[in-house]
């Protein structure tokens, strides 16, 4: 399939022909005056291209320029904001940049490159390096004669330099390329684009990614035969029993279809595979029956993770030295002896390869409102040796984990769910849940989840109602391979709906802090109902051929769009509180001060004193002109009645150097304070190592040392209650479980039967009664 450009060579194709001789990896653009339009019909260029967006990024954009010119000054601004213009400009324009092996031999042996074929932005491009060479003041930049053309030249080192200028409509940038072995394919072109790129079908390529691997392999040659010729011989040995060893070129392009984003990917693997690439399998698509309808993410692959782990670690046998082998094979196993659990064989080799997972998303499933995850693995066996491991596995996490995390049994007929509860994760309401059934693993968030994944197991006509049987799916696996290593399927849709909902949930959060740090956002997200109504599912797959591996992705890229948006609108409200984790490290370089000011006023009490340090702190006020704003740490909440630093008193000038004299109060700092010590230096030091040098300091003046706690301690102990309070909610939770798949059971029971359950009659206010239970 060829769309976009078809029939004709794309502008980022023809940049390849000015390629240097040697090229060992490039990015080439086609540029948004080509692919711009076909972007903007995209669902992704929909989103992104939304004003309110827009005015999220540049909000972003101006607070990160306000505090690199805050930081650096307006010459550093200025040119930051030189370097954002001129990529722009790269980016509107076809360019090509990489590296190549510099030919002509030298101490150098690879050279960069960046080559725009400039067009109606040569003489932005003029103005913006002519704003850059402003900054020479010292002359270093000179004109020079580099090949056939005169350049502008910067010297870096010995006889290197950067050059750049235009060579006929083409501007170009190079490093370490003295003899301009870059310009030459500028001005006498190639005739023929790369032939690796027949092998990915283009859609308007808005970037096209190369890296030649033996080219790179030959340079590592080169320098490791001459550096640590043993260390190369390690390493190509290792390569190869990987099989990565005789792996070629390497390309992907990118590009628009329609509201689709498309993606090809190429490896030149020569057959037979070996080594990691021989451990694939192919997928039966018959798989997808096990996934629920309502998945709004399915994925499966093929892969033997015993073989495949084995590959690896016989791989590293042959270069790691015995010595380091042995100390892990000590780990392995006294861990596996420890857990009573073989990794290999137990949990590894019991895994045949090939596995489905899917995701429900919340609200779409009344037995499971907020969504959840499935896996399904199928095993070599009948899954004894599996059980047996996970069991052993849980018992031992489950006595390390001090009640974090609570293992029970659930019946589900002729099968037992195995539900491991850790606090923090039921909190989200994941309960994760493992079963083994008919010669598979199920795993599941959650109990309702994994019985509804065995129900399909063991169903008789399992494709019936399944994912496989939608038209969604149906349409976004049409045409597709037949001998697919892996196939990931999205409902576009449901996922950008899920994530728009998030976001929207915490936008007015994200909007306070940006206000609270100086910057407003738009009050309300913009509407994206014009963006999803062209989306279409979307499907990632794999395979492989004689001639080597392939990937292709078609989709509305909204899974990268989506999240980039959020990342960005946190990003704005983010950037201002992580200047206030500047600001919070700058208090505490304040009350560094503060310590160093005490300790000098100290010393001077000290000198007029016999050498004796003040019975207190607050003396030096008048004793030593200490200004009492000094004795109030900057770091103190305004509502912390206690005081910002304490004095350990009974000191003199011969104490031990090492003793504490002042230090800020933890009860107000999470885990570190600062530390006035005796030899008047301040550290800034962790809760354990000032318990230790506390101690120490008392114990050398005869005195018990006082009880020590920071905030997290404090902190940690409302949480211990509110650890016990939640751990009898989940035996009642895990109960209700329990009773709902009793239910379940008894249900189905009946209507095997043909029994039709008796209504019951609600008494009077019984609807009260099922709400309050519902709300608890």
């Amino acid at each position: 399939m060829t769309v976009g450009f078809a029939g004709r060579v794309t502008p980022a194709e023809k940049m390849t022909r000015s390629l240097p001789e040697g090229t060992i990896g490039y990015v080439a653009g086609s540029g948004t005056d080509s692919v711009g339009a076909a972007f903007k019909k995209t669902a992704l260029g929909k989103v992104l291209g939304n004003d309110q967006i827009k005015t999220i990024f540049d909000t972003f954009w101006a607070q990160v320029m306000i505090t690199v010119e805050k930081r650096s000054g307006p010459d550093e601004t200025k040119a930051a904001n030189l370097v954002v213009d001129f990529v722009k400009l790269v980016c509107r324009r076809p360019f090509i940049a990489g590296i190549s092996e510099n030919t002509a031999g030298g101490k150098v042996p690879i050279s960069g490159f960046l080559i725009i074929d400039a067009g109606p932005v040569r003489k932005e491009i003029n103005r913006l390096f002519r704003e850059y060479e402003k900054f020479d003041t010292d002359g270093k930049i000179i004109r020079k004669l580099v090949g056939p053309c005169r350049m502008k030249v910067v010297k870096i080192f010995n006889d290197q330099y950067v050059y750049w200028g235009f060579a006929g409509r083409k501007f170009v940038i190079a490093v370490c390329d003295k003899d301009g072995l870059v310009l030459k394919n500028i001005f006498w072109p190639s005739k023929d684009t790369q032939k690796n790129l027949s092998k990915i079908p283009q859609a308007g390529d808005a970037l096209i990614i190369n890296y030649d691997y033996q080219a790179i392999l030959s340079m590592m040659e080169k320098f490791l035969k001459k550096a640590a010729p043993n260390d190369y011989k390690k390493v190509m040995t290792l390569l190869d029993d990987l099989g990565v060893a005789d792996m070629g070129n390497v390309t992907a392009r990118l590009g628009f279809s329609g509201s689709d984003i498309v993606v090809g990917e190429a490896v030149e693997i020569p057959s037979p595979r070996k080594g990691l690439f021989s451990c694939y399998g192919n997928i039966d698509m018959a798989i997808f029956d096990l996934v629920e309808p309502q998945a709004v993410e399915a994925g499966a692959m093929n892969v033997d993770i015993a073989r495949f782990c084995d590959v690896i670690c016989n791989s590293f046998k042959k270069v790691v030295p015995e010595n380091i082998l042995n100390k892990i094979a000590h780990h392995i196993s006294a861990f596996e002896k420890m857990t009573n659990v073989n990794i290999r064989e137990g949990i590894l080799g019991s895994i045949a390869g090939e596995g489905v997972y899917y995701a429900i998303p919340a609200g779409v499933m009344m037995e499971s409102p907020t969504g959840g995850f499935v896996a399904i693995a199928r095993l070599k066996d009948d899954g004894a040796k599996f059980e047996q491991s996970m069991n052993a596995l849980g018992k031992f996490a489950a006595g390390k984990s001090g009640g974090m995390l609570q293992i029970s049994s659930l019946p589900k007929g002729d099968v037992t769910i195995h539900a491991w509860t850790v606090m923090p994760l039921a909190m989200m309401q994941i309960m994760p849940c493992w079963a083994i059934v008919d010669g598979n693993v199920v795993l599941a968030s959650n109990a309702v989840l994994c019985g509804k994944a065995i129900d399909r197991i063991k169903s008789d006509d399992a494709s019936k109602d399944s994912l496989r049987s939608t038209v969604a799916f149906k349409t976004a696996v049409k045409g597709l391979p037949d001998e697919l290593t892996s196939l990931i399927y999205t409902d576009s849709k449901v996922q950008f709906k899920q994530m728009t909902i998030q976001l929207q949930q915490v936008w007015p959060m994200v909007t306070m802090m940006a206000m609270r740090y100086g910057t407003k956002l738009p009050a309300m997200l913009p509407n994206f109902d014009d963006a999803m109504k062209d989306l279409t599912p979307s499907a990632s797959y794999s395979w492989f051929d004689k001639d080597g591996a392939y990937s292709r992705y078609k989709g509305s890229g909204v899974e990268v769009g989506a999240a980039a948006i959020v990342g960005g609108a946190m990003g704005v409200a983010i950037v201002m509180p992580a200047l206030g984790k500047v600001k919070k490290l700058s208090t505490s370089l304040v009350s560094a001060t503060n310590l160093k000011v005490i300790g000098r006023a100290c010393m001077v009490y000290a000198f007029d004193n016999t050498d004796t340090y003040p019975p207190n702190l607050e003396i030096l006020i008048k004793e030593a002109d200490l200004s009492p704003k000094t004795l109030v740490s900057p770091q103190k909440p305004k509502n912390f009645k206690g005081p910002s630093y304490i004095y350990i008193a009974g000191q003199d000038g011969p104490s031990n150097p090492g003793n504490i004299l002042v230090y800020e109060n933890p009860a107000y700092l999470l885990d570190k304070t600062n530390v006035l010590y005796v030899d008047g230096h301040v550290e800034r030091v962790k809760c354990d190592k000032f318990i230790k040098d506390l101690k120490a300091t008392y114990k050398r003046l005869g005195k018990e040392a006082p009880e020590i706690k920071f905030l997290k301690d404090i902190q940690a102990g409302k949480k211990n209650k509110q650890d016990q309070e939640f751990q009898e909610q989940m035996k009642k939770s895990q109960e209700k479980i329990k009773k709902q798949l009793e239910e379940q059971e008894k249900t189905k029971d009946l209507q095997k039967k043909d029994v039709k359950p008796k209504k019951v009659r609600p008494k009077k206010g019984g609807h009260k009664a099922v709400a309050a239970a519902i709300a608890s």
